[in-house]
């Protein structure tokens, strides 16, 4: 009974801190960049042209596939045991937070439920993490030329690249990771807390990131 609860609490609390994410980016729709599309497009372009479409985490990669494409279905965080994807015969709770299957759910919806998709929607994640660390990077740096500068590095890091098509969940934690540290920065609440409660339903261990928010005399109390 108590893994029932949890397999939908966990994909219902995704969506409502995906809601709030969402906007707390609208509110700095104005601070946006169009620089900072520059390298995220570059290093979209050169994960496509020089990383072959293969898993670098195999079986995690594909746990994550496989309940993202049950949450197609139902938002309920379940992981095939016995059957196929058009025919589950047993399911079962997965433990692990269901933030990143719940993004990736996003994207099967929109393009179809399978490994190529994943591949393609995490070419796209490495490409935000990128604009968004140049945004980060604006507020924190005085000037453009650092803040591009900041956004290439971390893309030409070669663990950055390698895992830039990778289905697991470094990629979004990493971004999820950027987007609050980017409203800490600018003292946006929704931003900050959205963006490292994301970062912890995708990797656990990024709740020590989330104190953060009361430590900050920029965030406004009813975020805290």
């Amino acid at each position: 009974m108590l893994s029932r609860i949890l397999s939908i609490a966990g994909p219902f609390w995704v969506y409502v801190t995906a809601g709030v994410l969402v906007y707390g980016i609208a509110r700095e729709r104005k601070r946006l960049e169009w620089l900072a599309l520059a390298p995220a497009l570059a290093g979209f372009i050169a994960s496509a042209l020089f990383l072959s479409p293969m898993h670098r985490l195999f079986f995690d990669e594909d746990l994550y596939i496989n309940i993202a494409s049950n949450l197609t279905r139902a938002p309920v965080n379940q992981v095939t045991v016995l059957g196929g994807p058009d025919d589950i015969q047993v399911s079962s709770y997965y433990k692990e937070p269901a933030g990143w299957p719940v993004l990736l759910s996003f994207a099967f919806l929109i393009a179809g439920r399978s490994e190529i998709v994943a591949f393609w929607f995490a070419r796209f994640l490495f490409a935000l993490t990128i604009a968004a660390i140049y945004q980060l990077a604006r507020e924190l740096l005085p000037t453009q030329r650092q803040a591009l500068a900041a956004a290439i590095l971390f893309a030409a890091i070669p663990v950055c690249f390698w895992y830039s098509l990778s289905a697991g969940t470094d990629m979004p934690a990493a971004l999820m990771a950027v987007l609050g540290m980017w409203g800490l920065a600018v003292g946006n609440g929704a931003l900050a807390a959205a963006g490292f409660a994301f970062a912890a339903q995708t990797r656990m261990e990024l709740l020590v990131l989330i104190p953060l928010v009361w430590l900050t005399p920029k965030i406004s109390p009813k975020w805290r």
